[in-house]
C-alpha cells in the first residue's frame, strides 16, 4: 500500500474532529515559552531552556558532580546531560545508571560516589574506575521507602562531611537503626537526619514535618527545609501552610497525621516556621552562596513550588534563637509555560539550574542567569593577613563559592590539604573579642568548617577558638561542634552568651554531655534558661533536658522553670500513666493570678500533653476529636479531670484567642458534661470570628457530654447555619477534608442531641446548600421537611451547588413533592453542566414525557450519558414506534463492540435492542470477542425498518469503517518480518510517544503503560488503538474539558488538583496550570489525549519497526 493511500485513509478515519480536539488540548498558543515567565526583577535576570524531554523525561532530581556536570534522575534512569558543542544548550544524554525503576528523589555526589534516595532506600553508586558511569548496581546503605511522594527525599553532604537526609512522613526509616545518642529519640512523621557516609551512626535532628522535600545549609551554618502544606485541611483551624523550617537538634515541627492533632504554631510543643506561603507543592531548595548575583541574594534560600510554577526567595535574618524571613516571589509563570520545577542547583558560574518534571510532566532543564555581565565584586578586607602565596591559597579556600557542592569541594579541598590545618587555626586564633577583625563572618565559619571536615584532629581546638569569635553566627556554630568535639566546661560560657542563637546551640549540644562526669554545673546553667522569654530557646531547653535522668532535674521555682520541669517529666513518663507532677505544675500556673498569658498558654498545652501520655502508643498524635483518643479510658481519673475542667471553664469563653482555643480543646478532650460550660462556649461567637475558629468550636462541642438547654441547642444550630455565609464573606478556601470533618461533627452532635436537627430545619436561615450536611444524620421526617423548604427557595447560581440541591431533593423528597422535583429536573436537563445529574434523577422514576430527553441524550456524542439514558428507557414501556431509539442503539453498539473495556455497556445496549426489536440476533452476553454477526443483524433491521436513514447510518459509521479498513490494509501489506526494534525506537521518539507513555524505564504516565501492550492486545488491536484513539477510551484515561472565562477551551488529563490550582497535562505532555476561579465549566469527555494521525507520513517499513519495538516489552 502506498504512503498516499495510508495518508488518505488517515484523513478519512480521523476527520476534522481530531484536528479540532488536538487544538483544544493544546490550548490557545499565546506567548513564547520564555515570555510566560516573570521575575521580581525583570531587568536583572533571564531564563533559558537548555534541555528538553528528549534528553530526560519526567525529571525528579538534579545534581552536579565534582566537575560541575549536570546529572538528572527520573523513572528508570540516572543520566548525565552534556553540551558537546559548547553552544550553551544540552544536546546529549549519557546513562550513568539504568535505574532505579521509580527514579531518585535525592542525589548528591561526594568524591567518586553518588548517594541517592531511590530503589531500595539510601543507596551509593561508585565510579572508582573514573569512566563516568556507575561501576555496577548500587550498594544499599539504609532501607527506606522510596518512589512515593511522601517517602525519602533530599540528601546533602554537610559542612562536617557527614551525610544529611530529609524524609517525608512515610520515609520508613527503621527505628532500630537509630542507636546511641540522637536528639530525637522516637521520631514521628517527617524527619531530618545526620549520619556518617556509611549510614552506620544515625541521629535524628528534627521531626514532625508533613512532607518536607528539600533542605540546604545557609552560609551561616543554619539548615532550612521546605515543608508541604496540609492541603486537604484548608479552611480548618489546624491547616498548616507550606513553610520554611529552621531544622535544629530536637526540634518538633508539630505535624500529626490524625485529624485535629496538628500542633498550633503558637504552642510550646512545636517550633514556629521561619516563613509561610500558604498553598503549594514544595520541591527543590538551594541556599545561594555565590558572588554572581547581587550581594543581597547571598545567603538567600531559593525554594521551588511545583504546583504554582514558582520560585520563592527567603532572605533569612536572625530573630532571637532562630530566624525569620518574608516570602518573595523570585519567579512566577502565567500557567501556560511547561514549568513544573522539581529541583535546583547553583552552577559553577553562579547561575541557577532548575529541572522541570514530576507527576508525568515533560522533562526540561532551565538556566537562570544575569542579563548583563556583573561588575567587579568588593572583597572582604585582608586585615591581619600578610599578602603572599600562602594567604592567597588560604583565601581561595575560605572564599570558595558554594563550598558544600561537589564541584566546589573538589577544588577547595585540594588546596586545603596542601595548606594543612595550621593556617586555618591561626586564622581562627585572631578572632577573640577585642582583636582586630579578620574578615567576614563567612570566612571565620569556613575556617572552622574546613577543620571540622578535613582535619578532625584539629576540630576540638578549632571549635574552641571559634567560640571566642566576635560574630554571633560563628559562635553559634562553634557551640554546635563543641558538642561533638569539646568538653562540658567549654559550653558553659556560651550558655551565658548575649545571643540567644548561641545559647540555643549550646543548649542542644549540652544534651550530649549529660552522662559525662562533671556535668552538674551544665545542667544548672541549661535549666536557668527556662526563664528566657525566647520560646525557641525554651523549646531547646526542654528537648535537651529530655535526655537527662529525671532524678537530676533541678527543683522549679519560677513559672518558666515549672513549665520546663513539667514538660520534661511528661516526656519521660511511662505510656499509659498520667504524669502527676506535670499535671500539678500546669494547674498551679493556671490558678495563680500572676501567671502571664504566654506561661498560661504553655500550662494549658502542658496539661494537654500530660493527658496524652495515657495513650499507650508512641505516637504523640491525639487531640480533640480523634477516634484513637476515644479508646482512652478516663474513668479512673475522675478527680484530676474534674479539677482541670473546673480550672479551664473561665478561659473557654472570651479572652486571648489562643487561651480560648486550648481551653475548648481540653474541654472536648476530657468530655465535659457541664451544661454551663457548653452554654459559655456556644455563646461566644460573633460575626467577626474566623470561620475556622467556629468550625473548631463545633469540633469541641461535639465531644462534650451531658444534656443541653434549648438555648444552647439554638446557639449551636446558629453557629453552623451562619458558617457558609461567613466562609464566603471571609474568602475562606476549603479543601475536601472540610466536608469530612463537618459530617463527623454533625453526626455526633445529632446522636447526642436529637432535637438539634429539627432546630436547624426550623431556623429561618436554613436553605443554603451547605446546610444539607448538617442534617444528614437527623430523622427521616426532618430531612423530608428540609427538602420541602429547599424546593421553595431559589436555586443557587453555580452548578456545583445546584447539583447538591438536586441530589438532596432526589433522595429526601416525599411523595407529595415528587412531581415538583421531576419538573425541576426536566427544566435543568437542558443545561450541559447539569444534564447528567438531571437525567440520572429522572431515570429513577421516569414518566413517558421523559422519553424524548433520554432519546436526545442517546443521539448525542457523550458516551457518559448512554448508560443513564438506557436506565431511564428500560423503566418505561416500549414505545409504539421503536425504530428511532433502535437507530441510536445500533450506532453506539458498533462503537462499543471493539473494546473489551466497554463490554458491560455493549451488553446493556444489546439487551435493550433485543427488547425493542423483538429479534434474536444471536448476541451472547459476556463474550469478549467482537460479535459482528449480531451487530450486522441489527443494522439490517434498521435498514429494513428505516430505509430513509440508511445513508445517515452509513455516514456515521464511515470514520470507524475507514479506520478498520486501514487496519486491515496495514495488516496485509506492511512487511512485519522486516521490522527492526532499534529503528522503531527512533520512530517512537520522533513521534513523541514517550511524552505520554511509559516504556523501557522511561516516559510518562499520561497514557497507559505500554509495557506488555503488544502482547496483551495483539497486532490488530494495537493498530486500532493507534489509528482510532477516540474510538473507545478506558475510563481512567478520559480527558477533562475546561471552559475558561475568556472563552478558551482546554482539554487535558488532570494530574493534580487543589483548591487554588489545577494541573493538567495536554496531549503533547505539556504541563498546563489553571486557576480554578477562571473555570466556568468542566466536564469529563470520553475522548483520548492521543491525537489521530500518528502513523500518517510513515512508510510501511517504519510502521513495522514501531510495532517491533513495542513488541519487545
Amino acid at each position: 500500500m502506498t504512503n498516499q493511500v495510508i495518508s488518505e485513509l488517515m484523513r478519512t478515519a480521523g476527520g476534522p474532529i481530531f484536528l479540532f480536539t488536538m487544538i483544544l488540548a493544546q490550548g490557545i498558543p499565546a506567548e513564547g515559552e520564555e515570555k510566560g515567565v516573570t521575575f521580581a526583577e525583570p531587568g536583572s535576570f533571564k531564563i533559558e531552556k537548555i534541555g528538553g524531554d528528549s534528553l530526560a523525561t519526567n525529571i525528579y532530581s538534579l545534581a552536579l558532580d565534582g566537575r560541575g556536570r549536570i546529572h538528572v534522575s527520573g523513572p528508570g534512569y540516572i543520566r548525565r546531560l552534556e553540551d558537546t558543542d559548547s553552544d550553551g544548550t544540552l544536546d546529549r544524554a549519557v546513562n550513568f545508571y539504568k535505574g532505579p525503576a521509580r527514579g531518585c528523589q535525592g542525589m548528591v555526589f561526594h568524591g567518586t560516589s553518588l548517594y541517592t534516595t531511590g530503589g531500595r532506600g539510601l543507596e551509593r553508586y561508585d565510579d572508582v574506575d573514573g569512566d563516568d558511569v556507575a561501576d555496577g548496581p548500587p550498594k544499599l546503605l539504609l532501607p527506606l521507602s522510596t518512589g512515593g511522594e511522601h517517602g525519602s527525599h533530599a540528601l546533602r553532604v554537610g559542612p562536617d562531611g557527614s551525610l544529611y537526609f530529609l524524609g517525608g512522613n512515610y520515609c520508613g526509616l527503621p527505628h532500630s537503626r537509630v542507636k546511641g545518642f540522637s536528639p530525637v529519640k522516637h521520631y514521628y512523621a517527617g524527619i531530618f537526619c545526620r549520619m556518617d557516609r556509611e549510614a552506620r551512626s544515625i541521629e535524628i535532628w528534627s521531626e514532625g514535618m508533613r512532607n518536607a522535600y528539600d533542605f540546604d545549609f545557609s552560609p551561616t551554618g543554619a539548615v532550612f527545609g521546605w515543608d508541604s502544606d496540609g492541603e486537604r485541611d484548608e479552611g480548618l483551624s489546624w491547616y498548616r501552610s507550606c513553610r520554611i523550617y529552621h531544622f535544629t537538634p530536637g526540634a518538633d515541627c508539630g505535624w500529626r497525621s490524625i485529624g485535629s492533632g496538628k500542633v498550633p504554631t503558637y504552642a510550646l510543643d512545636s517550633v514556629r516556621p521561619t516563613a509561610e506561603v500558604h498553598r503549594g507543592s514544595p520541591t527543590g531548595v538551594e541556599a545561594y552562596d555565590h558572588e554572581l548575583f547581587d550581594a543581597s541574594y547571598r545567603g538567600g534560600i531559593f525554594a521551588l513550588d511545583w504546583t504554582m510554577g514558582r520560585i520563592y526567595l527567603f532572605r533569612t535574618v536572625a530573630a532571637g534563637a532562630s530566624y525569620r524571613a518574608e516570602p518573595e516571589v523570585f519567579l512566577r509563570t502565567n500557567g501556560r509555560v511547561s514549568f513544573a520545577p522539581s529541583d535546583i542547583e547553583t552552577a559553577p558560574d553562579g547561575s541557577l539550574l532548575v529541572s522541570s518534571g514530576g507527576r508525568g510532566v515533560a522533562g526540561s532543564i532551565y538556566r537562570i542567569s544575569l542579563r548583563k555581565k556583573p561588575g567587579p565584586k568588593k572583597k572582604p578586607p585582608l586585615t591581619n593577613l600578610l599578602p603572599g602565596p600562602r594567604t592567597t591559597a588560604l583565601l581561595k579556600v575560605l572564599d570558595a563559592p558554594e563550598p558544600l557542592s561537589a564541584w566546589s569541594r573538589t577544588a577547595w579541598q585540594k588546596e586545603a590539604r596542601k595548606l594543612s590545618s595550621t593556617p586555618f587555626l591561626e586564622f581562627l586564633g585572631c578572632l577573640a573579642p577585642g582583636a582586630a577583625e579578620c574578615g567576614s563572618p563567612r570566612r571565620c565559619l569556613r575556617a572552622l568548617e574546613v577543620c571540622i571536615e578535613l582535619f578532625p584532629e584539629s576540630a576540638p581546638l578549632a571549635s574552641s577558638l571559634a567560640a571566642g569569635c566576635a560574630h554571633a553566627s560563628v559562635r553559634a556554630q562553634a557551640a554546635r561542634w563543641l558538642g561533638l568535639h569539646g568538653k562540658p566546661a567549654e559550653l558553659e560560657p556560651l550558655l551565658k552568651d548575649a545571643s540567644a542563637l548561641v545559647q540555643r546551640n549550646a543548649v542542644e549540644s549540652a544534651a550530649r554531655f549529660w552522662k559525662a562526669p562533671g556535668s552538674a554545673a551544665l545542667v544548672k546553667a541549661v535549666f536557668q534558661l527556662s526563664n528566657s522569654g525566647d520560646r525557641r530557646l525554651r523549646q531547646a531547653v526542654i528537648a535537651s533536658l529530655s535526655h537527662l535522668d529525671p532524678a537530676r532535674l533541678p527543683a522549679a521555682k519560677t513559672a518558666g522553670e515549672r513549665i520546663v520541669r513539667g514538660w520534661t517529666l511528661a516526656r519521660a513518663a511511662e505510656r499509659g500513666k498520667l504524669p502527676g507532677e506535670s499535671l500539678e505544675l500546669g494547674l498551679e500556673l493556671l490558678a495563680e493570678k500572676s501567671t502571664g498569658t504566654e506561661d498560661r498558654l504553655d500550662a494549658l498545652r502542658l496539661i494537654n500533653t500530660a493527658f496524652d501520655r495515657l495513650e499507650a502508643g508512641e505516637d504523640p498524635r491525639y487531640a480533640t476529636f480523634d477516634t484513637q483518643w476515644d479508646r482512652v479510658d478516663l474513668s479512673g481519673y475522675r478527680e484530676p479531670v474534674g479539677r482541670v475542667l473546673e480550672a479551664i471553664e473561665p478561659l473557654a469563653g472570651t479572652g486571648d484567642r489562643r487561651l480560648v482555643i486550648e481551653a475548648r480543646r481540653l474541654a472536648g478532650k476530657l468530655g465535659s458534661s457541664s451544661p454551663e460550660l457548653a452554654a459559655r462556649m456556644a455563646a461566644n461567637t460573633a460575626a467577626s470570628s474566623p470561620a475556622a475558629d467556629d468550625m473548631f468550636l463545633l469540633w469541641c462541642l461535639a465531644r462534650l457530654r451531658g444534656e443541653w438547654s434549648a438555648e444552647t441547642i439554638r446557639k449551636v444550630a446558629g453557629i453552623g447555619l451562619d458558617l457558609p455565609a461567613k466562609i464566603r464573606s471571609q474568602g475562606v478556601g476549603r479543601d475536601n477534608k472540610w466536608n469530612t470533618y463537618a459530617r463527623a461533627i454533625w453526626e455526633r452532635l445529632l446522636r447526642r442531641h436529637r432535637e438539634l436537627g429539627a432546630a436547624i430545619a426550623a431556623d429561618p436561615r436554613f436553605g443554603d446548600p451547605e446546610h444539607l450536611g448538617m442534617i444528614a444524620g437527623s430523622t427521616k421526617e426532618t430531612r423530608a421537611r428540609a427538602a420541602a423548604i429547599l424546593l421553595k427557595k431559589p436555586l443557587p447560581k453555580d452548578a456545583a451547588s445546584i447539583g447538591k440541591v438536586l441530589d438532596y431533593l432526589n433522595s429526601q423528597s416525599n411523595k407529595t413533592d415528587r412531581d415538583a422535583v421531576q419538573d425541576l429536573l426536566r427544566k435543568l436537563a437542558g443545561r450541559s453542566d447539569l444534564r447528567g445529574r438531571a437525567l440520572d434523577g429522572l431515570s429513577r422514576a421516569p414518566t413517558p414525557r421523559d422519553r424524548e430527553l433520554f432519546l436526545d441524550a442517546l443521539s448525542g456524542d457523550d458516551l457518559l450519558l448512554v448508560s443513564t439514558a438506557l436506565k431511564g428507557l428500560d423503566r418505561l414501556e416500549n414505545p409504539a414506534e421503536p425504530s428511532a431509539e433502535a437507530f441510536e442503539l445500533v450506532r453506539w453498539i458498533h462503537l462499543a463492540d471493539s473494546d473489551p473495556g466497554h463490554l458491560g455497556l455493549r451488553d446493556k445496549l444489546a439487551q435493550r435492542l433485543e427488547k425493542l426489536t423483538d429479534s434474536d440476533c444471536g448476541y451472547r452476553t459476556g463474550v469478549k470477542k467482537s460479535q459482528g454477526a449480531a451487530l450486522d443483524c441489527w443494522r439490517e433491521w434498521i435498514e429494513k425498518t428505516l430505509p430513509e436513514r440508511k445513508s445517515e447510518l452509513d455516514e456515521l459509521l464511515a470514520g470507524q469503517l475507514a479506520g478498520e479498513k486501514l487496519v486491515e490494509e496495514l495488516l496485509s501489506t506492511v512487511p512485519w518480518k522486516s521490522g527492526n526494534a532499534e529503528r522503531g525506537r527512533k520512530v517512537f521518539e520522533a513521534r513523541s510517544c514517550g511524552s505520554c507513555h511509559h516504556l523501557d524505564g522511561g516516559g510518562q504516565r499520561v497514557g497507559p503503560d505500554l509495557r506488555g501492550a503488544a502482547r496483551r492486545l495483539g497486532r490488530e488491536a494495537l493498530l486500532t488503538e493507534i489509528i482510532l484513539p477516540d474510538k473507545l477510551v478506558a475510563k481512567r484515561y478520559y480527558l477533562t474539558e475546561y471552559i475558561l472565562k475568556k472563552g478558551e477551551v482546554v482539554q487535558g488529563r488532570q494530574v493534580y488538583s487543589a483548591r487554588n490550582a489545577l494541573v493538567t497535562i495536554t496531549r503533547q505532555g505539556r504541563y498546563r496550570r489553571l486557576d480554578p476561579s477562571t473555570i466556568i465549566e468542566s466536564r469529563t469527555r470520553a475522548l483520548s489525549l492521543m491525537p489521530a494521525g500518528l502513523l500518517s507520513g510513515l512508510e510501511p517499513l517504519s510502521i513495522a519497526d514501531l510495532i517491533a519495538y513495542l513488541e519487545k516489552f
